[in-house]
């Protein structure tokens, strides 16, 4: 409004400054003028709207932007179901302008991990940046002895180093359970200490300050008390992975029922509390397209909304990894990429993979940070993960970068 009073108050000033000078011409130019003025402030005006405040006063908006408001109410609707069609490549668009692809495609690195002179083959690699140091890598996997499964770990600088780097073997306490796989690293803020959780077959867990020293970890400990998921079989959870919220710490696995579980604690009682509170999340034991294993939860960044991955099996032998979004980690997981037609990721989809033609199978998604959130960036997409392959007698493990164009 502040712009109208001020064309105005000039529009009479120039009429007085004209006043004495061949009023009759000008005055009818100064006329014109303010017709075109007017009409200018007219079309301003048309563009303002006013709203009431909650105290009472006026405020003035730009209109446009109540559309934008009401893209954020629908941030979070998706399709229930995976869309084969040309318009879904784009995926889900956050109110924060994240897009969340619909649709993947990779391209796969070299098999950086094969075998080893102390080892069969190497599986289920876990990864996080130094936080001291961020241009270490700390990553741990499981490895095969022949007689049964022990953890491994690896320190890089580069992903390009990987290949030629050897994997030491993990040995710091008496594990109750016979073997330990399947870990995953993190930096539990909170508590400034780093955390590995592994199954030995239940969860269990070590704590250190120094991740870069195998021997560094605590004793194992119990994470959380495991009901018999499936009648007569004591041991059914696999792939036990945590990530929390400002609130709460959620532990989910995978069982082997074809079904996804999720335990919670408060975040202020981590890593206790978890006991009693598991409840299935995801899938069913007549599922075609089984859930396997694998499952890990990461929060996007930019983005009101969480990614779940877990690895599903069509057939027998040929694995690949489904992708489903929430938005909170309690709430309900909707179908984003998750069928053999539109993985996340399987052979269909990766270019240069020779060392995944049967089927992709446990890896998590690269995270620029290390803590308890898991927070990852789909501008800046690499997977790392073990393949299956015709050819080797083993799981390679490498790296997949997404490409932006399926």
């Amino acid at each position: 409004m502040r712009r109208i009073f001020f064309k105005i108050a000039q529009l009479f000033l120039t009429i007085q400054f004209i006043s004495g000078c061949q009023q009759s011409v000008l005055i009818a130019d100064v006329l014109q003028h303010s017709d075109d003025t007017l009409s200018d402030l007219n079309n301003e005006t048309d563009n303002i709207t006013t709203s009431d405040n909650n105290d009472g006063t006026d405020s003035e908006t730009e209109q446009g932007t109540s559309s934008d408001v009401d893209s954020d109410s629908d941030s979070d609707s998706v399709s229930d179901t995976d869309s084969t069609d040309s318009d879904s490549d784009t995926g889900i668009s956050d109110s924060d302008s994240v897009v969340i692809p619909s649709r993947f495609q990779w391209e796969a690195s070299d098999a950086l991990i094969t075998t080893s002179d102390w080892a069969n083959w190497f599986k289920d690699p876990t990864a996080a940046r130094d936080i001291e140091d961020s241009s270490i890598w700390h990553m741990y996997t499981s490895a095969e002895l022949g007689n049964g499964l022990v953890l491994a770990y690896v320190q890089i600088n580069d992903w390009g180093q990987l290949g030629s780097v050897s994997p030491v073997r993990v040995q710091f306490d008496t594990n109750p359970d016979g073997y330990r796989a399947a870990p995953q690293l993190f930096y539990f803020a909170p508590q400034q200490q780093w955390y590995l959780i592994y199954q030995t077959q239940n969860p269990r867990y070590s704590v250190t300050k120094t991740p870069g020293n195998p021997a560094s970890w605590s004793e194992s400990q119990q994470l959380v008390a495991m009901p018999d998921l499936i009648e007569g079989k004591e041991y059914t959870g696999f792939d036990y992975w945590v990530i929390c919220d400002d609130a709460k710490c959620y532990l989910f696995f995978t069982g082997a029922n074809g079904i996804l579980y999720r335990a919670h604690t408060l975040k202020d009682d981590f890593p206790q509390g978890f006991d009693g509170s598991i409840v299935e999340v995801l899938g069913s034991v007549d599922d075609s397209s089984a859930i396997v294993e694998g499952g890990s939860v990461y929060k996007i960044a930019g983005a009101d909304m969480y990614l779940l991955l877990v690895e599903s099996r069509k057939f027998v032998e040929e694995e690949y990894y489904s992708a489903w979004t929430a938005s909170a980690l309690d709430g309900e997981w909707v179908a984003l990429a998750a069928s053999e037609a539109t993985p996340f990721a399987s052979n269909n989809n990766i270019s240069n993979g020779d060392w995944t033609d049967v089927g992709i199978l446990n890896g998590e998604i690269i995270r620029e940070n290390s803590d308890e959130t898991m927070t990852i960036d789909f501008q800046t997409l690499r997977f790392l993960c073990s393949g299956r392959t015709s050819e080797w007698d083993n799981y390679p493990i490498g790296v997949l970068t997404y490409k932006d164009s399926p």
